[in-house]
């Protein structure tokens, strides 16, 4: 994503502009939008963009602009790229994104993240970087099924209880928008004998979708105030 450029080609040459707006958003959609999650920075991604295409014109620069930002999935492992990207790109831009992935290791909540997810800081915050967002999906990574005693399905009774999801989950309920959508996957690791032991139980095996290449499991959301949350179980020893 990037704003380099612009050639001063008078618009009305192009035979694009004969075409509606709707049919010109959908021809940018096919070059300016992908369906994963972009991570920033990488150098070294290869996400099949054509970027190019906004030096073509100003009238396509503005047009194409907006398809860029608002129709991908920016993804961010740290509050300070958040809060960098719109200032490397341009604010104007930032402010156009919808939707964003995080992802987030329980260590890290309370000393980077919830100070930028629960303010509204206006040089520095997920509410004021990022006004147009409307879809938040953070994969939390945590060790606190590890930390827990007793048997696998008391764990799983009680993982809602780990201290660094709950910070998570209020600072997104002290700032966020009330039209803002967020998913939240918790990913612990577990022995798979336990993970065995769940999908084994009568109780527990309908609430849990195992998956054939990992052989982990995971949880429908759940919505928990304004947060949708789910589990998966990881097993120790999977890369």
């Amino acid at each position: 994503m990037m704003d380099t450029e612009i050639r001063e080609e008078p618009a009305a040459t192009s035979p694009l502009f004969k075409l509606p707006e709707e049919l010109r958003l959908a021809i940018y959609g096919y070059v300016l939008t992908v369906g994963f999650p972009i991570q920033w920075p990488d150098d070294h991604n290869d996400a099949h963009l054509t970027p190019a295409l906004l030096r073509t014109c100003r009238t396509i620069h503005k047009e194409a602009t907006a398809v860029l930002y608002s129709t991908n999935t920016l993804a961010f492992q740290h509050p300070s790229d958040c809060n960098m990207f719109g200032w490397a790109h341009s604010p104007d831009s930032a402010r156009q994104i919808t939707s964003i992935a995080l992802h987030i290791r329980d260590k890290d909540v309370r000393s980077l993240w919830t100070g930028y997810l629960g303010s509204a800081d206006v040089h520095r915050s997920l509410t004021f970087d990022y006004p147009a967002l409307s879809t938040l999906n953070i994969t939390f990574r945590s060790n606190y099924w590890l930390q827990m005693h007793g048997q696998p399905a008391d764990k799983f009774q009680q993982w809602m209880s780990d201290p660094h999801l709950k910070d998570l989950r209020l600072s997104l309920l002290e700032k966020a928008p009330e039209n803002l959508k967020v998913r939240l996957m918790a990913v612990h690791r577990a022995p798979p004998a336990e993970i065995r032991a769940l999908v084994q139980s009568e109780e527990l095996r309908d609430k849990l979708d195992v998956d054939s290449e990992t052989l982990g499991v995971r949880t429908e959301y759940t919505r928990v105030y304004n947060v949708e949350v789910a589990l998966a179980l990881t097993p120790t020893g999977h890369i």
